[in-house]
């Protein structure tokens, strides 16, 4: 399973995000693999980054607690917003709508 968490701040909340992001969140566990911070940088809104996870289905309980608290270290910086998305491979989603 992946799950992509998007995040968005802007110019003027570089300097305390980037101080939050070396103060680090913890370790992932081993089994959940983790790509990214991808920066992005728009002239008129900021910064966006992507962070993607990559786990098996049987550790999903496990690995969505982590991701959950992994954007908690930047609520309060001014202009920080976060999406947290899933993705599912087809066989997953057809499965879903009963089409296995």
């Amino acid at each position: 399973m992946f799950i992509k968490v998007a995040m968005s701040f802007p110019t003027t909340s570089a300097l305390e995000m980037a101080a939050r992001l070396k103060d680090g969140g913890g370790d992932p566990p081993a089994f959940l693999e983790v790509f990214g911070p991808y920066y992005f940088v728009f002239m008129h809104e900021g910064f966006r980054s992507f962070t993607f996870f990559e786990f098996d289905n049987d550790a999903a309980g496990e690995a969505l607690a982590w991701i959950r608290q992994y954007p908690g270290r930047y609520f309060g910086v001014p202009g920080f917003t976060y999406a947290v998305e899933f993705a599912t491979t087809h066989e997953e989603k057809t499965a879903i709508v009963g089409l296995s």
